[in-house]
C-alpha cells in the first residue's frame, strides 16, 4: 500500500487545505495527442480508458476545452485537478514528470509527493521531476485554465513516456497508483462524456 494519506491535506495559510481531486482527460477526440510505441493508444485514448478506473470524478475537453472542463468539475466540488497526459520523443526517452504554473507552491507541494511515491512505487524508473511553467511553456495554458475555472491546485502529469516501450506503464497500472494516491475523498460523481465535439479545443497539449 503506497503511503498516500499524505496527500489529503495540508497545511495552507491559517487552516489546513484538503483537496477534493478530479481528473481532466487530456486532449480531444479531434485533436488526440502522441501515438503509444505499440501504436494502441493516443493520449485520449489511453486517457479515457485509464481515468474511469481511478475512481474520481472527471471530464472531458470536448467541448468547449480545459476551462471548461476544469469549471465541471469546479461544480462538483472539485478544488485541486490533475491532467494525466504521457510523454513522448524519440522512442528512448524515459522519466516522469509532473508540470505546476510557476510560484504555485501548493500545486508544486503535491506533485513533489506524487513524485515521491512513484519512486517509492517504481525504484527504477527515472524522476525527471517538477517542472515550473511560464507563460509560452508546454502545458502553461492548460495550468492556467484550470486555475481560472476556480481549482486551487493544478497539476499536469507526464509519468511515463508513451513512445517508449521500456518505459510504458499500462492503463490499469497507472489507475491503481492514482486510485491509492488520490484516495475516496471526494463524492464519487463522474462527468459523463459529453455527445457534441464540435467546439474540440485543437491544442497540442
Amino acid at each position: 500500500m503506497w503511503k498516500c494519506f499524505r496527500a489529503r491535506s495540508y497545511g495552507y495559510g491559517e487552516k489546513a487545505f484538503v483537496p477534493k481531486w478530479g481528473m481532466i482527460i487530456p486532449h480531444t477526440q479531434a485533436a488526440q495527442g502522441a501515438m503509444s510505441y505499440d501504436d494502441t493508444y493516443t493520449e485520449y485514448v489511453y486517457g479515457s480508458v485509464m481515468v474511469p478506473m481511478v475512481n474520481v470524478p472527471f471530464a472531458l475537453r470536448n467541448s468547449g476545452g480545459v476551462k471548461e472542463a476544469a469549471k465541471k468539475l469546479n461544480s462538483l466540488g472539485v478544488n485541486a485537478t490533475i491532467e494525466p497526459h504521457y510523454n513522448a520523443f524519440n522512442g528512448m526517452v524515459r522519466g516522469a514528470e509532473i508540470l505546476v504554473l510557476q510560484e504555485d507552491g501548493l500545486s508544486k507541494h503535491f506533485a513533489e509527493l506524487f513524485l515521491d511515491i512513484f519512486k517509492e512505487s517504481y525504484p527504477s524508473r527515472k524522476i525527471r521531476g517538477v517542472k515550473e511553467v511560464k507563460p509560452g511553456d508546454r502545458g502553461y495554458s492548460n495550468l492556467l485554465k484550470s486555475k481560472q475555472a476556480g481549482n486551487t491546485v493544478a497539476m499536469l502529469s507526464e509519468m511515463f513516456f508513451g513512445d517508449n516501450f521500456e518505459d510504458w506503464l499500462a492503463p490499469n497500472e497507472q489507475a491503481a497508483y492514482w486510485r491509492d494516491c488520490l484516495g475516496s475523498n471526494i463524492d464519487n460523481k463522474i462527468y459523463s462524456k459529453p455527445d457534441d465535439t464540435s467546439n474540440a479545443e485543437g491544442s497540442s497539449y
